[in-house]
């Protein structure tokens, strides 16, 4: 949990000092992000691999779109959803006849019963493609916050001041959340936290009122504290898959000896079947503790809830950030 609120806390804060250095800077922290929420969302619905690389060009093309655009638009993503989507149905129907069709039941209810494997498969992929994608394609929306022209407020302002918002939402709702607190309360108080530090920020700039940096950090926290309640919420489902995942085998089985269990395997077998650990020295002697591998599922359900808040906030912070009162 620890490891989860740091990365939360990096998923806004990186993007935030981008965004004060510039465009450039910006377009490459957000790059970034979206190529490991990728990752992590196929990673943790258990996608097929490819769907990395379908999410990985969809991350591309929404933020060339954006940059590209003559008036940086959000709403230039809109093609590139449009195309993903043809993309993940013409892949999909070519996957499904790669593998093949079933053969040809003997009656009708066998046929049903043969074909729902193949058809929950696809399902579930064309559900991962598009959802990913277009969450992908919603963190585009602070490159076009900042990359907008001739605002009255600065771009870079503007998403530093949503992502605080963002930040402030996440690290309140888990924390309470951790102190026993409900999922609606926590973010609630995620929320009222998001807004308050966004009216400061916006309170303490000279280009920004505090009333419009507590409406702006409100939409990045309000869609931040949803995203949470949901995480929280699918939180133990999702931690007993990983555990389910990351479960050691046990200990490999021992033969009797004739002379009865020795001194050494009663220790084993008291610690859980782990050998000792002895003396630091012994320990440097026989080259260090091996730390076991951390599950690949373990790690992209943090990315995942890292910055998943963000990818539903970066729209709301758009809409309302180009319609702030100048």
């Amino acid at each position: 949990m620890t490891v989860a609120l740091l990365c939360a806390a990096l998923a806004a804060a990186l993007p935030a000092a981008a965004a004060m250095a510039g465009t450039p800077e910006l377009a490459a922290v957000l790059l970034v992000e979206q190529l490991a929420f990728g990752w992590a969302w196929v990673a943790v619905l258990r996608a097929s691999r490819p769907t990395v690389l379908l999410l990985a060009a969809a991350a591309l093309t929404a933020d060339g779109a954006v940059l590209g655009a003559t008036r940086h638009d959000l709403g230039s993503i809109a093609g590139v959803i449009g195309a993903g989507l043809a993309v993940v149905i013409v892949y999909q129907l070519f996957r499904r006849r790669r593998l093949g069709v079933p053969p040809a039941p003997a009656t009708a209810g066998d046929a049903s019963e043969a074909d729902a494997p193949a058809s929950a498969r696809v399902t579930a992929e064309l559900a991962a493609a598009l959802g990913g994608g277009t969450l992908v394609a919603f963190l585009a929306g602070l490159l076009a916050l900042r990359a907008q022209p001739g605002a009255p407020e600065s771009g870079d302002l503007l998403v530093a001041v949503g992502l605080a918002g963002v930040g402030g939402a996440v690290l309140v709702a888990w924390l309470a959340g951790l102190l026993g607190a409900g999922s609606l309360l926590a973010g609630g108080l995620g929320l009222a936290a998001g807004t308050g530090l966004g009216a400061g920020y916006g309170g303490f700039a000279d280009e920004l009122s505090a009333g419009s940096g507590a409406l702006l950090a409100a939409a990045g926290a309000l869609a931040a504290a949803v995203m949470g309640v949901l995480i929280a919420r699918a939180g133990p489902a999702l931690a007993a898959s990983v555990d389910a995942v990351a479960a050691p085998s046990g200990p490999p089985p021992t033969e009797a000896s004739p002379e009865g269990p020795s001194p050494r395997s009663t220790r084993r077998a008291r610690d859980g079947g782990r050998p000792a650990l002895g003396s630091p020295a012994a320990l440097l002697a026989a080259g260090g503790m091996r730390v076991r591998p951390v599950p690949a599922r373990s790690v992209a359900a943090v990315l995942l809830a890292a910055v998943a808040p963000l990818t539903v906030a970066a729209p709301l912070v758009y809409l309302v950030g180009r319609h702030l009162p100048g």
